[in-house]
């Protein structure tokens, strides 16, 4: 794997995290607003290294950590679905609007 200076890549341990607990926890509100306190910049932020170092990360048992993270990817999983459902209905209802509108030409056409 190849990072630019402009990524962090992070490792983990596997005997004290799991990679999906903190991918989870890392895109939550408290991280995220400390990241935004921390970074420096007016039109691109960024984020140091030795700041970033400092945001402390809750550590539960790893049992735990497998609870948060299975919800975290049954989330994402609905997530996706509902996009899904979501997109095929937007693709029915343009559908529906464009049989109408040939409706419309053809009733027009033959009622004039």
């Amino acid at each position: 794997v190849l990072c630019s200076p402009h990524f962090f890549h992070l490792r983990v341990r596997p005997n004290m995290a799991l990679p999906d607990f903190i991918a989870w926890q890392m895109n939550q509100g408290p991280f995220q607003n400390k990241v935004r306190l921390d970074a420096e910049g007016v039109t691109s932020l960024t984020l140091r290294i030795a700041d970033f170092r400092q945001i402390l990360l809750a550590l539960p048992s790893l049992d735990e950590q497998e609870k948060f993270a299975a919800l975290y990817r049954a989330q994402r999983e609905e997530r996706r679905v509902l996009e899904c459902l979501i997109e095929n209905r937007e693709r029915q209802m343009k559908g529906l609007a464009t049989e109408m509108m040939q409706r419309a030409h053809l009733i027009d056409g033959v009622s004039r």
